[in-house]
């Protein structure tokens, strides 16, 4: 079962992190709507420590989240729906070869890469979040884009799916809240937490709700 009760391991949070390359990926005015949360957040737990999911040092940070997730996406996908796509032609311009060209072209060799550097940010992930904590990053970079505003668009996706790749890289349960509003518009949190700890975070969940919900 997902959820347990009489689960003894299950995991216990008390570890509050805030990551602050996760935070850079999103506008201030987003940053500054969130910190409210983030410290009742942190006066649940008891506990605030500010963190980097990527070291600065890194040749690759955070802003490669999408693209090495998004690698072994493409090929998986074609893997299993090349046949089916070249044999009937849908109607669609997401599942085309001209679309999924990168992973229609792929060689085994690239498929092994591509699932490399996903493992290695999964290890990454898992590492800095540890037995017991729970990271607090914010769920978009921004309010949802204006409809038909490309540039609106193009400034919120690649942050965007950065952010949202971190806790499905790790393998990582994650809840996402919206607590905070910018120019009317709601505006999430997402706590991301260890393996087993899906209980735990929807706890968290219940504590962090507005009052009269």
């Amino acid at each position: 079962m997902l959820l347990d009760p009489k689960d003894a391991s299950a995991c216990a949070i008390s570890r509050v992190y805030v990551a602050d390359d996760a935070l850079a990926m999103a506008q201030s005015r987003v940053v500054a709507a969130l910190q409210p949360a983030i410290s009742k957040v942190a006066a649940l737990i008891n506990s605030k420590e500010t963190i980097r999911i990527v070291d600065a040092t890194a040749l690759e940070g955070l802003d490669w989240f999408w693209f090495r997730v998004w690698s072994v996406q493409v090929r998986e996908v074609w893997v299993e729906h090349g046949a089916w796509i070249e044999a009937t032609h849908p109607r669609s311009r997401v599942l085309s070869r001209r679309n999924l060209k990168t992973g229609a072209d792929s060689t085994p060799e690239e498929m092994d890469e591509a699932r490399t550097h996903w493992a290695a940010l999964r290890t990454l992930v898992q590492k800095r979040i540890g037995e017991d904590s729970v990271i607090c990053i914010p769920t978009t970079s921004d309010i949802a884009p204006r409809l038909g505003v490309e540039s609106d668009l193009a400034n919120f996706a690649r942050p965007t799916l950065c952010l949202m790749s971190i806790a499905g890289v790790a393998g990582l349960p994650q809840v996402t809240l919206p607590l905070a509003q910018v120019e009317n518009c709601p505006v999430g949190l997402s706590l991301v937490g260890p393996p087993g700890s899906d209980e735990q975070l929807l706890n968290l969940a219940l504590h962090l709700r507005p009052s009269g919900r």
